[in-house]
């Protein structure tokens, strides 16, 4: 398979010295810690082996493909893979040593509603289930290793995303809650919290164990928090029409993804459409803080941000009057010397429903003359008339122009730390390393989305590698992951751009160590929406080869 590679080596030259461990349960100061050094100068991420979930034979082009392969979980001890499979309410199960041995079978374990995420811990897998009605409470399903159902509990509407603590205690949810077509019915977000069994045995889980952390307490605070940057904007519909704004905060706020700290007492959720992270006591089931993630000043680096470029369709950048929220989809959470930090993948998203919709395009907008005096020209098609824009911003002072253009998306990864500081983002290096030496895109399809989201990061994960820490982000639309050498959280490293153009669109990944890996490298296991297979990448000395 072809395999296109971007390394940044000049940092590799020499060996780099990393002091400390990483740990989800490290916060003993007494810890005897080790010095590692090691070159990475000559190793890389290669494609071992693959697998398709979606029907052989389907076709890409008209989305047959699509849904087939979303996230996955390892067990390290049966070496199973568990993936998502939307399409048919299923769990697939591969075995590893045999995937990689050519001898694999799937074991589809299959659910009366669409399965949306899955996580392993201690041999259990937590599955997370929505209802046939998007509106109504889902459920949380436990399987052992093998896939076998153990037992489910109720979970709030739309469980987007589940997880585990890293000692097995709880299993936790983020319930979107969102909104039907019409913007009538519109439940309220959450996080579900399902504590272990005290026989620690998750068949014997029950609705006891539960509980439920809302943002009631925050719904008469909807002015402070606005006023803080935190995107509160939804409407309360009826039969007979919509009131702007009228969405409580516990309605307008959507847990999208949750991260754990290192001591297992905080979960960290993401709270995309919101633009926000709210920080939950995991014991208690209370949320403790909100806090607006901000926007991103676009000007300050190139970025392209039209799909209407000259017609070499070729990398077409420019510094651009946008500010963008940073909207995370994925994090991964991890703890270095007892601080915790997130990373974050900085897709974007809109609310775009029938009964409400923010999106427009930029042309669609009327801008402040003062603030804007090249207006025609600006929104010109190859410039930022076809950008994806929101009307839910950017009107400052409330006379109907806009004075601020914002935007979905960072176009990046970040790290934050645990009060939700912003440490580093990457600015627009995802974007020029995904373009190749002669200004055209490696993946032609990126230039289709310059006017919405851009490469598009979604997935990400992080894991330590002989003493460095590498974050792993995977880009939706460009396709392929970025790895970044993150030890130096104020200063991540960029290490390669990992690339296997047949596999599309890349959504979930699942970082593997070498000491849980059948081949005793790291791997990484990477799930392709659109194309509905599964890849993993082994990271290996190439002067060996």
């Amino acid at each position: 398979m072809k395999q296109l590679y971007v390394l940044m080596l000049v940092v590799m030259m020499t060996s780099v010295a990393f002091t400390g461990c990483v740990s989800d349960d490290d916060d003993d100061d007494s810890t005897t810690e080790t010095v590692i050094e090691v070159s990475h100068e000559n190793y890389s991420w290669t494609e071992l082996t693959n697998f398709q979930s979606a029907p052989d034979g389907c076709d890409m082009g008209e989305d047959e493909c699509e849904g087939y392969a979303e996230i996955s979980a390892y067990d390290p001890t049966s070496k199973n893979i568990f993936v998502v499979n939307a399409v048919d309410s299923s769990i697939d199960i591969v075995n590893l040593e045999e995937l990689i041995a050519g001898t694999h079978e799937i074991t589809r374990v299959t659910f009366d509603g669409e399965p949306n995420s899955v996580a392993l811990c201690g041999g259990t897998a937590a599955v997370a289930v929505a209802n046939n009605d998007k509106q109504a409470n889902g459920a949380i399903h436990f399987l052992d290793s093998d896939g076998t159902k153990l037992s489910n509990v109720a979970a709030g509407a739309l469980p987007d995303m589940v997880t585990f603590t890293s000692d097995c205690g709880y299993a936790l949810s983020a319930n979107e809650g969102e909104p039907d077509d019409d913007y009538i019915v519109d439940p309220e977000g959450t996080v579900t919290i399902v504590a272990a069994p005290s026989s620690g045995n998750w068949a014997d889980a029950t609705s006891s164990g539960v509980t439920t952390a809302n943002f009631n307490a925050y719904d008469n605070q909807k002015a402070t928090l606005i006023a803080d940057g935190v995107r509160i904007f939804g409407p309360s519909c009826d039969a007979d029409g919509c009131t702007d704004g009228g969405a409580s905060v516990s309605q307008d706020l959507e847990p999208e993804y949750i991260g754990i700290s290192g001591d297992d007492k905080t979960a960290f959720v993401v709270l995309q459409e919101a633009n926000a992270l709210a920080m939950v006591d995991i014991a208690s089931a209370e949320v403790t803080n909100l806090v607006a993630l901000g926007a991103k000043d676009m000007s300050l680096h190139m970025f392209d941000m039209s799909d209407r470029n000259p017609e070499d369709g070729g990398y077409n950048a420019s510094s651009w009057p946008v500010m963008s929220f940073y909207m995370p989809d994925a994090m991964a959470c991890y703890s270095v010397s007892g601080n915790d930090y997130c990373v974050t993948a900085n897709e974007g998203d809109s609310r775009d429903y029938d009964g409400y919709s923010e999106e427009v395009r930029g042309d669609d907008l009327d801008l402040d003359d003062t603030a804007f005096p090249n207006e025609e020209q600006l929104l010109q098609n190859d410039h930022l008339g076809r950008l994806k824009v929101t009307t839910a911003n950017g009107d400052t002072d409330g006379d109907g122009d806009y004075d601020i253009i914002y935007g979905y998306g960072g176009r990046s990864f970040s790290i934050w730390d645990s009060t939700g500081k912003q440490v580093y983002d990457s600015g627009n290096e995802i974007e020029v390393n995904v373009v190749a030496e002669d200004g055209t895109w490696m993946n032609s399809y990126t230039g289709s989305r310059s006017d919405d989201k851009g490469p598009e990061p979604e997935g990400v994960d992080v894991g330590v590698i002989d003493g460095k820490i590498y974050a792993f982000i995977g880009l939706e639309r460009s396709g392929g992951v970025m790895v970044y050498d993150i030890t130096d959280v104020n200063a991540p490293v960029f290490f390669e751009y990992m690339y296997f153009p047949d596999h599309v669109s890349p959504e979930g990944i699942t970082f593997i160590s070498a000491s849980d890996s059948p081949t005793d490298n790291p791997l990484l296991v990477v799930n392709n929406e659109v194309s509905g297979t599964t890849f993993v990448a082994e990271f290996s000395d190439k002067s060996t080869a």
